[in-house]
């Protein structure tokens, strides 16, 4: 009897289902789509650290648009802890708009930009959990601007203003470009996709509202790692998930395609069904024989060899599309068995030729002989009668 796949059926659904809906979760994750091109021609960030060890930014960028529009900018930040404080230039609306492991601010430009057409804007935020005392001797700051990847930056500065004295800077890396008073500029350019990096650090007595532990560090002070490897986690195991429902989705699709046969030869049954409708077996194939007297000597059209070699159902050769010709004619057969890559049935068939003659002529005497003994005893017996 045939094996049914009800439930074999019905768990590929439910996993079809599970596997749309992580599918739509994923799809519903905020993706930054750049509507236009553009490069960014200046871009500008002024730090001023504060005594409880956050800092004050002020940002600023000019940007042309080299083609499509732009109506609003994103530009990232250290980490979510932040105050946007107020805003100027072209946006009309700065607001934070942190999504995953992606810290930032939306700004909402004052026109639709389009090709040719420059804008600038700036905005000042206060910016928390950036500082790190490093066992009393230092607090140290990083500090990498937001990046673009499709957009190059012809002018970055960044600028340190330092509210104590010059001697409560500790160090600087990398080498200022200038440094006068209590200003530390550093200027560079990138490539698209390229960041830069800043650090600095100052004596730990100028932090004077810098709430710390008893080992030592800012409470919160490792904030930004942790929600950064909490995101992480969180996207390895929503990847990890979306590979093993795949892997599932594969696995029941190539289960489902396998063929299932009763024992009775040429009866078909399961899904999928079959690309094409079975071929019946003729005369002249191995699936039949043509029922004859035993000893008799087959003709030429009930030979069991065929040009492909023979056929059947559940996926065997393609030579029994041909078999149904193979023994009709010596050139049906080649052509079948070429196609089937098995040459040889061309050559077994013309060897057979001149012995089938053979056969033949001496089957046509017997026969010949056979109606003449049959004539004569006909004669006899009509002459007895008489």
């Amino acid at each position: 009897m045939g094996k049914s796949l009800p439930h074999t059926r019905h768990i590929t659904w439910i996993r079809i289902c599970i596997f749309l809906a992580v599918f739509c979760c994923v799809l519903t994750l905020p993706v930054f789509a750049d509507t236009g091109t553009y490069k960014i021609k200046d871009y500008a960030v002024e730090i001023t650290p504060q005594p409880d060890g956050s800092w004050v930014a002020y940002y600023t960028q000019e940007w042309e648009v080299l083609s499509g529009s732009i109506p609003w900018v994103t530009v990232g930040l250290p980490n979510a802890n932040y105050e946007v404080i107020s805003w100027t230039g072209a946006a009309t609306q700065v607001k934070p708009d942190n999504q995953g492991a992606w810290s930032g601010v939306y700004v909402q430009l004052d026109n639709d930009y389009r090709r040719g057409e420059s804008f600038n804007f700036g905005f000042k935020v206060i910016q928390q959990r950036v500082a790190y005392p490093k066992e009393g001797s230092h607090v140290e700051f990083s500090f990498t601007p937001g990046w673009y990847d499709n957009s190059p930056v012809e002018r970055m500065t960044i600028t340190l203003d330092n509210p104590w004295s010059p001697e409560d800077l500790r160090y600087t890396s990398p080498t200022p470009t200038e440094q006068h008073d209590n200003k530390v500029v550093w200027v560079t350019s990138l490539r698209p996709g390229q960041r830069f990096n800043v650090d600095f650090a100052f004596s730990p007595e100028v932090f004077t509202e810098l709430r710390q532990t008893p080992r030592g560090s800012m409470p919160g002070a490792s904030g930004e790692g942790e929600e950064m490897f909490d995101a992480a986690i969180i996207g390895f195991i929503i990847l990890f998930i979306f590979i093993l429902l795949f892997l599932i989705i594969i696995s029941a699709i190539l289960r489902s395609r396998r063929r299932y046969y009763r024992p009775r030869r040429g009866i078909y049954y399961g899904t999928p069904k079959p690309f094409v409708a079975p071929v019946p077996a003729v005369p002249g194939t191995r699936l039949r024989r043509v029922p004859g007297k035993k000893g008799e000597s087959p003709k030429s059209g009930d030979s069991k060899k065929s040009g492909s070699g023979g056929g059947g159902f559940g996926g065997r050769s393609s030579g029994c599309y041909c078999v149904s010709c193979a023994c009709a004619c010596v050139s049906c057969a080649c052509a079948c068995a070429c196609a089937g890559g098995r040459g040889a049935g061309c050559a077994q068939k013309f060897s057979r030729m001149g012995l089938t003659d053979k056969r033949d002529t001496k089957a046509e005497i017997a026969r010949k002989n056979t109606e003449a003994a049959w004539k004569n005893h006909e004669t006899e017996t009509e002459r007895a009668d008489m």
